[in-house]
């Protein structure tokens, strides 16, 4: 028998929060649920336990950070009692917490020691809410693989248990999770069943989920009239249920499905009207996507007018968001300018201050002395406005920076954008659904290393392997590409400046094997050379693009970025960032391709 607990405040406040969720189904049976569940408390820590754990869901969407004195609390009594479930369940509710609080690594470790204890009690029920909080750890890392491992754990721990709504969930996160990895028809076995407990639990929303999930699964296998089938299911339950944003969602898929059945006239009415939706929640990411599939439509039809009207309105939009995020970083950096510069001012006049005091209350004291106390504070003066003066020119810098960042991305995504277009016109729908899968993947990469100013090796080669498949895609394999790393090399603790490399390796597919005699090549080689993490970039095209070039010879606007931005970098480095260029001669002069080596400082995470 455990020793009285002493009473927290916080445990008064969950108590009081139970006593008012509990009253609003009916006083005086309730009220003497709480007697009896407080006189429980008094008696058996194990419930005390149980009420702290349950506790945390409350302040989940609430104030997460009144969840860890309560989960500490839980497992200090677990230990202290020898409780075993308690302290599996405690461990999972910091998992959680630690999860929310985007401290993966920590998550993943307090969730593996919840899996090992709660297996050696054979708790099924909590082993199953620890392994789904496993994968989603595991899918927010990327590694699908290991998601997919524990979600098929839980669905063989659920199969004979009764149907329910959780039930049909857990083959809801395996379908995805399939889907993610591109394994397709696996997917659909797993929404094809999740659909059937649903249907079987009367559960109308899970119903609708795996409709609109079979639906476009469908589209990306290209069986649009199974597609179409299934969306419109889902679009008569979103409807019916007021959920505008999934309505407009399934006007939108409804308008790719017939599209590539060649009934245009559906598309675009279709299409027409998730735009409505979309333009009156202000959805201009959706906009835009909707925008060039009506522009698309239009096309086919030879309605060429109808055509460049929503193009137009695309390209605005899409000018509209990139002005939108540059004029957001240029106001945020200057606001931070100035507040500097004016907590500078203060401190400046404020040592002024002090020195005409000190003037005043020495000016009887000795010629020399004096000289000596203005001296030093006319150094202390000159060192503070050297000072600012180098904070500026920092903040300038780093402004600069950014700003030719974020010029850079929207030209490699303005090129990515026509190519998928290209793409999706002229090939088949389950490649350009592979296309548009490795694009998306790329665009997150992108905007992800955009924000900083130094990326792990690691993150940086993933993102040059993902370019080159989709540009391999789009010129059909009429090359191949090489990517060597030194063993020297740690991928995921060195770090280099983010997108120095895709700009060169763009001008070799689009400037150098485009004129290749033979079979394209690409060659990527990172070695470690003193203080640099050396970059070299081979191609087996025509060679370089003079300075002198005519006008037909163009000259890639994102090198001159490159350019602008290595001389912003190279002001503040000590080590310089350098590049050469030269053609690849063979013994009798003949041009056989270009080398790029690009040296750059490198810094450990």
């Amino acid at each position: 028998m455990s020793t009285q607990p002493k009473t927290s405040p916080k445990i008064v406040l969950t108590f009081f929060i139970l006593c008012l969720n509990l009253f609003t189904y009916g006083q005086n049976q309730e009220l003497d649920s709480i007697k009896t569940l407080v006189e429980t408390y008094k008696k058996d820590d194990t419930i005390r336990v149980n009420l702290l754990i349950d506790f945390t869901k409350y302040y989940t969407s609430r104030d997460i950070n009144q969840n860890l004195p309560l989960i500490e609390e839980a497992m200090q009594i677990s230990e202290k009692i020898g409780y075993k479930r308690g302290s599996g369940i405690s461990l999972n509710a910091l998992s959680t917490y630690y999860t929310l609080k985007g401290e993966l690594d920590k998550a993943l470790e307090n969730a593996l020691q919840a899996k090992e204890l709660l297996q050696t009690i054979n708790d099924h029920n909590n082993l199953i809410v620890t392994n789904n909080n496993l994968a989603r750890i595991y899918g927010a890392n990327k590694k699908h693989n290991k998601a997919l491992e524990i979600h098929l754990q839980n669905v063989e721990l659920i199969k004979n248990r009764p149907t329910s709504p959780s039930k049909a969930g857990y083959y809801f996160y395996v379908a995805k999770t399939y889907q993610e990895l591109l394994k397709l028809k696996e997917a659909e076995e797993y929404y094809k069943t999740a659909l059937k407990i649903s249907e079987k639990a009367d559960y109308s929303t899970g119903v609708a989920i795996a409709q609109g999930s079979l639906g476009n699964l469908y589209n990306i296998l290209g069986n649009y009239t199974e597609a179409i089938k299934f969306i419109k299911l889902a679009l008569d339950f979103s409807i019916k249920h007021g959920q505008t944003s999934n309505v407009a969602a399934s006007y939108f898929t409804l308008a790719d499905s017939y599209s590539r059945l060649n009934n245009l006239n559906a598309a675009i009415e279709n299409n027409s009207k998730a735009i409505e939706i979309y333009e009156s929640l202000n959805n201009f990411r959706m906009l835009k996507e909707a925008y060039i599939g009506q522009y698309q439509y239009f096309e086919k039809l030879k309605q060429y007018e109808n055509a460049n009207k929503f193009l137009k309105l695309h390209y605005n939009m899409v000018d509209t968001l990139f002005s939108e995020n540059k004029v957001k970083i240029i106001e945020d950096l200057q606001t931070k300018y100035e507040t500097e510069k004016k907590e500078a001012q203060i401190l400046s006049l404020s040592q002024q201050a002090s020195i005409q005091a000190l003037e005043i209350k020495q000016k009887n004291q000795a010629i020399v002395i004096g000289l000596i106390v203005v001296l030093f504070f006319g150094t202390a003066l000159y060192f503070i406005y050297q000072q600012r003066t180098l904070k500026k020119e920092r903040a300038q810098s780093e402004l600069e920076q950014r700003f030719l960042r974020s010029q850079l991305n929207p030209h490699f995504i303005f090129n990515a954008l026509l190519a998928i277009q290209n793409f999706m016109i002229k090939n088949n729908a389950q490649s350009a659904a592979l296309y548009l899968t490795k694009f998306s993947k790329l665009m997150r990469q992108i905007l992800e290393s955009s924000r900083e100013e130094f990326i792990a090796v690691e993150s940086e080669i993933e993102m040059l392997t993902n370019y080159m498949d989709i540009h391999k895609l789009r010129l059909k394999d009429t090359f191949e590409y090489k990517i060597d790393v030194d063993k020297n090399i740690d991928v995921e603790t060195d770090t280099i400046p983010p997108m120095f490399v895709q700009p060169f390796v763009e001008n070799a597919i689009e400037h150098g094997i485009i004129n290749a005699k033979d079979q394209g090549l690409v060659e990527i080689r990172f070695y470690k050379e003193k203080e640099y993490i050396s970059i070299e970039i081979k191609d087996n095209g025509g060679g370089l693009v003079r300075e002198n070039a005519t006008p037909s010879e163009h000259q890639p606007l994102a090198s001159t970025i490159i350019r602008e931005r290595m001389a912003l970098f190279n002001k503040n480095l000590k080590d310089k960032i350098q590049l050469i260029l030269n053609d690849i001669e063979n013994e009798k002069g003949e041009i056989m391709g270009t080398k790029v080596e690009l040296k750059v400082p490198f810094s450990y995470v």
